[in-house]
């Protein structure tokens, strides 16, 4: 079993925006491919005969070697040299460009860097506004199964998670890939901010009281972590991003709420009552979106 390195993992990105599909990570990155060999120029065609075998040889020879030779691997030194490189330009937000060194790290299976240059790049699809990109990385690390670390393969499950919430496709795999996420995360922030997604997905589906219950518990787990400059997450966001975006979903769950109540005329309660009651409701989740701009945490303000 290889041994996967999770050192050097750069976990910032931008998944909690929505995301355009483009053509992959590496459309148009890696220039066309090797010329065809079209003879001697300098020698007219037909050439001689002993030109036309001479060729022809050193074909048959060349194949003979090609046959036999085995791909050149690039040394360790190099590739973690590519890696950081990579690393300091998606640093730079220069993704487009990082993403070919990338794709020279992942190209090496037994590399220990191969699943954090995967998950890297997958950041940098995000960044790029490529979904699927991201995907295909995502579900490399995941496919790859034990032999990558809990911590890698917890934030892979998340974030292709999190492409589904955000596009409003969450199905059976995205509720599987957080319950993943979940078991394989440690620490209370991680677990919170995972809790805080399913609220948001059982939300999407309708189950509003599932996700009040679901959001609540995120919420008390957020809010007991520290005061508002208290401990950030490893993408550099303080928790006010998070209390802001729980603000939202609470201030979406009241209007979901209120919108089902009825107003037609043959409902057993008068309809000045129900009106007065949908208002409150509406009242309330005003009240939770102007809590959320409080925070000031784009893109919840």
């Amino acid at each position: 079993m290889r041994a996967i390195s999770e050192a050097h993992v750069s976990t910032e990105g931008t998944a909690n925006r929505p995301l355009r599909p483009r053509r992959g990570p590496s459309a148009g990155t890696h220039g066309p491919g090797p010329r065809l060999w079209r003879g001697v120029l300098s020698r007219p065609s037909p050439q001689s005969f002993p030109g036309r075998w001479g060729a022809v040889g050193g074909l048959w020879a060349l194949g003979l070697l090609l046959i036999g030779a085995t791909p050149p691997t690039v040394g360790p030194a190099a590739l973690e040299a590519q890696f950081n490189d990579a690393n300091s330009l998606k640093d730079a937000e220069a993704c487009g460009e990082a993403l070919p060194l990338y794709a020279q790290v992942t190209a090496e299976a037994a590399s220990p860097l191969w699943a954090a240059a995967h998950y890297n790049a997958g950041v940098c699809c995000e960044e790029l506004g490529d979904p699927v990109g991201a995907r295909m990385h995502y579900t490399s690390i995941l496919d790859a199964g034990a032999a990558i670390g809990a911590s890698l393969r917890a934030d892979s499950a998340f974030r292709r998670a999190l492409l589904d919430v955000v596009e409003a496709q969450a199905g059976a795999e995205t509720r599987a890939d957080l319950r993943l996420a979940r078991r394989l995360t440690g620490e209370p922030l991680g677990r919170a901010l995972v809790d805080l997604q399913r609220a948001r997905l059982l939300a999407a589906g309708g189950q509003l009281r599932a996700a009040a219950r679901e959001l609540e518990r995120a919420a008390l787990r957020i809010e007991r972590l520290g005061p508002r400059d208290g401990p950030r997450d490893r993408r550099g966001r303080s928790l006010d991003w998070y209390r802001a975006e729980a603000a939202v979903l609470r201030g979406d769950l009241l209007s979901a709420f209120s919108a089902r109540i009825s107003l037609g005329l043959r409902a057993p309660r008068p309809v000045a009552s129900r009106l007065r009651e949908r208002a409150d409701g509406v009242a309330v989740a005003q009240a939770h979106y102007l809590e959320a701009t409080a925070f000031g945490a784009s893109p919840w303000a």
